[in-house]
């Protein structure tokens, strides 16, 4: 049974992403590279293209890590899964936008698990 690791932090004015993927990720990036990954997309305001990107990362490396001297595979890829969040809150912090968006990588082909959804609401 898999155990889940669950983290609380209260955001503060200068987080600007949310990153979750799942342990095929995790397994092959650490947490400041995935940041860098994700806020690479930032500025475009494309949590999708840094899910997928994060996502292509984190296969590229177990790829890497299952060639035999000879080139060949020598095992199975952990699942790959991620999905980030991209936080945005305007100076008179009335209101709070986010953009999410996750992507998965099975058999190679990276495939975008939503086309996005970006969310509006007031802050409280």
């Amino acid at each position: 049974v898999a155990e889940p690791e669950i983290a609380i932090h209260t955001l503060v004015p200068e987080d600007r992403c949310i990153v979750l993927a799942s342990d095929g990720v995790w397994d092959q990036v650490t947490n400041e590279e995935a940041v860098r990954i994700a806020m690479s997309c930032y500025q475009d305001d494309a949590p999708q293209s840094a899910a997928i990107a994060l996502c292509k990362e984190a296969r590229r490396r177990w790829e890497r890590g299952l060639k035999t001297a000879g080139g060949e595979s020598t095992g199975n890829i952990d699942d790959i899964t991620s999905v980030i969040g991209f936080l945005r809150a305007p100076a008179q912090a009335a209101q709070a936008d986010v953009s999410a968006s996750g992507a998965e990588i099975s058999n190679g082909d990276a495939r975008a698990a939503e086309e996005g959804a970006s969310r509006t609401g007031h802050a409280s």
